[in-house]
């Protein structure tokens, strides 16, 4: 349980909250998982039952989808290893508790499995959930499009990778009409962070609490 959590609380309790003022807001925070955890809790769970059980249960969904796809194309043994060594990955710890982890891998996987079978509806669909999920999915588009110049797929393969990015898309829409600005989840990130890239001093300090403790 950590800052992260309490947002997504927050969220789950009252909605989301803005102001462009440089301060920590709850609109960073990428609207699936925390509607998930909301309609668990239309079930009677508690908001800590559902966060947790909503991300375990999807990152089991992701090491079930991962095995299927690593055995449909490298066969048994590949498959079990790639699973095993997912689950017993020390970053798998983030599948377990109320992050969104377990979900994003779910998703992402559930649609690059269906790229790879050229399921293209399946794609569309999973893909929309996965650009709900995170702002890490930002670069899903794009990957997804360069795969399919790459391997020289057909025109539905390009349509539906476009169209995984109306998760994100409904996102800005939503914003630009709550709060007048489209990318506020861009903008309420500058309390975390004050530019983008690759945060190496906390990554550091991250490294060495994980060694040696705090």
């Amino acid at each position: 349980w950590d800052r992260d959590s309490e947002h997504y609380q927050s969220i789950a309790f009252h909605g989301y909250e803005y102001v462009d003022d440089g301060k920590a807001h709850n609109i960073a925070f990428f609207p699936l998982f925390p509607l998930l955890i909301r309609i668990l809790m239309q079930f009677g769970l508690t908001f800590e039952l559902s966060g947790v059980l909503a991300n375990n249960l999807a990152f089991l969904g992701s090491l079930i989808v991962l095995y299927i796809w690593m055995n449909e194309n490298h066969g048994n043994s590949i498959a079990k290893w790639t699973t095993a060594f997912l689950a017993w990955c020390p970053l798998s710890l983030f599948g377990t508790v109320i992050y969104t982890e377990g979900l994003f891998l779910f998703f992402s996987i559930a649609a690059l499995r269906a790229f790879d079978r050229q399921k293209y509806l399946e794609l569309a669909f999973w893909g929309i959930l996965t650009t709900a999920t995170r702002p890490t999915a930002l670069i899903f588009v794009p990957c997804l499009l360069i795969a399919a110049w790459w391997e020289k797929k057909t025109k539905v393969a390009y349509i539906a990778s476009l169209t995984t990015g109306l998760g994100l898309l409904a996102y800005i829409i939503y914003c630009w009409i709550n709060f007048n600005d489209p990318i506020a989840f861009i903008h309420a990130q500058k309390a975390w962070r004050t530019s983008f890239g690759f945060n190496s001093f906390g990554w550091w300090r991250m490294l060495k609490q994980v060694v040696v403790g705090s």
